[in-house]
């Protein structure tokens, strides 16, 4: 679990380097309030479930469960918070690749990836009705 939390924020940080080149501060909150809830969420998932990753048995396999993608949910997280924005279609692609990449090198299936992709759709759209939307531009 330790693990899993120092390299979400490891992450994290890189998210919020990208993001700083490229959106307004206001945005830029906007997106790691996502990051953090999308993280909150991975976390209570992964303590409450279990499901083997692809990789299980090999050395460099990590030891938590492979219910969801911590990555795929958290980059999908950033890139929603860009809905309606020019920066959108940017991070949308790398919130894609990255989550390409998680099949790729076999930490997760297609099924754990699309689960978390789910998960960070439903959790935008919990986020846009508990705050009064996130449908409007600007």
């Amino acid at each position: 679990m330790e693990n899993e939390i120092f390299s979400s924020l490891l992450f994290v940080i890189g998210l919020m380097l990208v993001g700083m080149s490229f959106a307004s501060k206001r945005g830029l909150l906007k997106g790691a309030f996502y990051v953090l809830a999308g993280s909150i969420v991975t976390i209570a998932v992964k303590a409450l479930f279990w499901e083997s990753r692809p990789c299980e048995g090999f050395p460099f396999c990590p030891g938590d469960s492979g219910i969801i993608s911590g990555h795929a949910l958290v980059s999908m997280m950033f890139a929603l918070a860009y809905y309606n924005k020019k920066e959108f279609l940017f991070f949308l692609v790398l919130a894609l690749a990255i989550s390409l990449s998680r099949i790729w090198f076999g930490m997760h299936d297609i099924a754990q990836v699309g689960r978390s992709i789910g998960i960070a759709v439903l959790l935008n759209y919990a986020i846009g009705v508990a705050f009064g939307g996130n449908h409007k531009k600007g």
